[in-house]
């Protein structure tokens, strides 16, 4: 891509970078019929018929239809100075590349796929939350997932933890209850804020955030911060048995 970059830039192409990356895509596509091979097929045969031709060569209508084929429409100037550039090292320079892997991502709605910038902050994590916990690799730390989710969204994600969790090591750091209690948190580390003790840097600083409580879900330590802490006490969940008429 910088290769032909380089070859219309030089000719004074203007958005060279743009046009050439959607040239490129379009040779790709394979429902456009093209092909890279073809493609520096092409271009090794212009560049040939330009070295035969010598340094007086001149750009002939055939040539000039030949580049439009190739690249895109050019004004006469810019053709002519694109042929003119033909030479030995730009073009080995493009036939040698090697194209380098990359992850487009798509955002699918209701209305069909968008592009994923297009997406909204919450639809990106939602999208990237499935894809890592769909994932069998090694340990995965996630930092507040809940800050762009909706409860509907989180609670499809706590559902992805409940397999996840036996394929993977899973770390997240949440003020949401329900990661712990119905992702089914096999432990939980509650932190608090520390005292503050002046600690010079070149000792490591100062640790100002401690563990008030840790172990298992069941453990009552752990509950009663879960249901004092996180869901509002016991009386909000009283409250909530009266508004929803749950059975006790």
């Amino acid at each position: 891509m910088a290769s032909l970059v380089d070859l219309c830039e030089s000719s004074r192409v203007r958005d060279a970078a743009i046009r050439c990356e959607d040239r490129v895509r379009e040779i790709l596509d394979p429902n456009t019929g093209q092909s890279w091979e073809s493609f520096c097929d092409s271009l090794l045969g212009l560049c040939k018929d330009r070295l035969q031709a010598g340094t007086t060569s001149k750009l002939t209508p055939s040539s000039s239809a030949s580049l439009a084929t190739l690249l895109f429409e050019l004004t006469a100037q810019q053709a002519t100075g694109v042929y003119q550039n033909l030479t030995v090292n730009r073009v080995s320079a493009i036939l040698t590349a090697t194209p380098s892997d990359y992850i487009s991502f798509e955002y699918r709605d209701r209305s069909g796929h968008i592009p994923f910038q297009q997406a909204s902050p919450g639809q990106q994590a939602a999208a990237l939350l499935n894809l890592l916990l769909k994932q069998e690799a090694g340990t995965l730390i996630i930092d507040q997932p809940e800050d762009d989710l909706d409860n509907k969204v989180i609670m499809q994600i706590v559902k992805l933890l409940q397999t996840a969790k036996r394929k993977r090591q899973l770390i997240f750091a949440t003020h949401n209850a329900n990661f712990l209690v119905n992702g089914d948190a096999d432990k939980v580390v509650a932190l608090t804020p520390g005292v503050y003790v002046p600690v010079p840097a070149a000792q490591g600083g100062n640790p100002r955030i401690s563990v008030e409580i840790d172990g298992a879900i069941e453990t009552p330590g752990v509950t009663r911060m879960i249901t004092d802490t996180v869901e509002g006490g016991k009386e909000a969940f009283e409250l909530r048995s009266r508004k929803y008429k749950f059975k006790k």
